[in-house]
């Protein structure tokens, strides 16, 4: 009894936090944007903002939305959509274009150049496209502009981009990705593809290049963790180091741990974040009280590796001449893999070794119990729920979420806007905490209904909890 009253006041609590940020707050934004007075690319972290003159869908402006800063206005696009919205200073909503089928760019990348709002790609009726498209202010609609080839993709589906607003170039890396209604949609190739669309000309690469082999040799493998204006933090599953990727000079480094974790401090301080990115600076702002922060990388945080960040794909192609070389290096992979069979059951052995009050996270040698001692009641709550379920080899479902989340009886948008944000929440400080790549949090169809969806924890990950961590 105690306990249900407990999760109660706590959800009240939480649902109090989500409401929190409103119209008040968005006007210390447009006083910032107007003082940065050129356009800017606003992210909303956390929970975001709540309207009070509501628009159509656009309830509040959090980090499922697409927000720019132009002109003296913000212009917000509604994910996988084509739906755009205007916001002036005074909090007056205004839908502007006249989009009436949607449902085909999710994961779309969008960006402001010379004044115009940009959306390539996306992901929709079980497949990506390619689509360049911009929004046209006179028809007040999405036009395509013909290029040369087409690349399908969408931004966390098979694809990672980066717009450079200097060159007006934008950067792709990416994984070829088929329809999923056909039966095989995996690539034989393990190639991370790069491609490079010229604004300027309308014109992508004639021929994809590949990220270098030693930085990753699948799309998986790369996490983008912050887009600057100048390129992009990335961790790499081959580096433990922090990586920083130049696409315009074509170039990868080591970035300074110290520089990373000042990165980690700024957005861990703040309890409303807000990412501004204009073309030459990017800042963290605080939505709560009002303080603007500048981050930027300097050469001297940066070490340059000795190879570049992309390179030819003819450069992998087998010749006659490499025989030789290939016979050395399959008789070394015959005994790499003897070693590394004897390797993975040590290594095994060693995950199940278990200490009941504490287990290591070897990335940063902080403990396990450190970052559950980091999350919010709610989040601790969820992420308890989440891995018992698992010990006991069940998923989730979103119902018994939403009773811990104490959202139950509200709107099924309302209950995915939460539930999303919170998840988020706890996988972004996992990844953070523990430079791990990997989501702490997946989800899945549930196998006799698609329509619906359930949760569980990453099983490689679920090792690190011991059983007695929630006592």
């Amino acid at each position: 009894m105690f306990r249900h009253q407990l999760c109660l006041i706590l959800s009240c609590i939480f649902l109090f936090n989500l409401s929190g940020y409103g119209q008040s707050d968005l006007s210390k934004l447009f006083k910032q944007l107007n003082q940065l007075n050129q356009p800017t690319q606003v992210q909303f972290i956390h929970t975001g903002v709540s309207l009070e003159t509501q628009a159509g869908d656009l309830a509040r402006l959090n980090s499922s939305n697409n927000v720019f800063f132009k002109g003296k206005d913000l212009w917000v696009g509604i994910n996988g959509t084509g739906k755009v919205y205007q916001i002036d200073s005074s909090m007056t909503v205004t839908r502007l274009d006249k989009t009436e089928y949607s449902g085909s760019s999710f994961g779309s990348a969008d960006f402001i150049l010379n004044d115009t709002l940009f959306s390539i790609g996306g992901y929709g009726f079980w497949n990506t496209n390619g689509a360049i498209r911009y929004f046209n202010q006179i028809t007040k609609e999405w036009d395509i502009i013909k290029s040369n080839i087409s690349i399908p993709f969408a931004n966390g589906i098979n694809a990672k981009s980066y717009f450079d607003p200097l060159e007006q170039k934008f950067h792709l890396v990416y994984s070829k990705y088929n329809p999923e209604y056909i039966s095989s949609n995996v690539e034989k190739t393990s190639f991370c593809y790069y491609q490079c669309l010229d604004l300027k000309t309308k014109k992508w690469l004639e021929e994809p290049l590949v990220i270098h082999s030693k930085l990753t040799s699948a799309f998986s493998d790369l996490t983008f963790i912050q887009t600057l204006p100048d390129g992009v933090i990335v961790n790499s599953k081959y580096f433990s180091s922090t990586l920083f990727f130049k696409f315009r000079d074509n170039k990868a480094y080591k970035l300074r741990d110290s520089k990373y974790t000042e990165l980690i401090q700024l957005k861990n301080k703040v309890r409303n974040l807000v990412l501004l990115s204009t073309d030459s600076a990017f800042y963290l702002y605080d939505l709560a009280n009002d303080s603007l922060n500048q981050f930027s990388i300097t050469q001297s945080d940066l070490t340059e590796l000795p190879f570049p960040l992309y390179i030819s794909n003819q450069n992998y192609q087998i010749k006659w001449m490499d025989i030789l070389f290939i016979t050395l290096v399959v008789l070394s992979v015959v005994f790499g893999m003897l070693f590394y069979t004897y390797y993975r059951k040590y290594k095994k052995s060693k995950q199940l070794e278990r200490n009941d009050k504490v287990y290591t996270i070897e990335s940063d040698k902080k403990t396990i119990n450190d970052f559950i001692h980091n999350l919010t009641e709610i989040e601790r709550q969820l992420l308890e729920l989440l891995v018992r379920n698992n010990w006991n080899s069940i998923n989730t479902s979103v119902n018994q979420i939403n009773k811990i989340l104490g959202t139950e009886k509200k709107d099924v948008k309302v209950q995915n806007n939460i539930r999303g944000e919170i998840i988020i929440q706890i996988n972004d400080k996992f990844s953070m905490y523990s430079s791990i790549i990997d989501k702490l949090i997946e989800r899945q169809r549930v196998e006799f209904d698609k329509r619906y969806v359930e949760y569980f924890i990453n099983e490689k990950l679920l090792l690190k909890f011991p059983k007695k961590i929630f006592d």
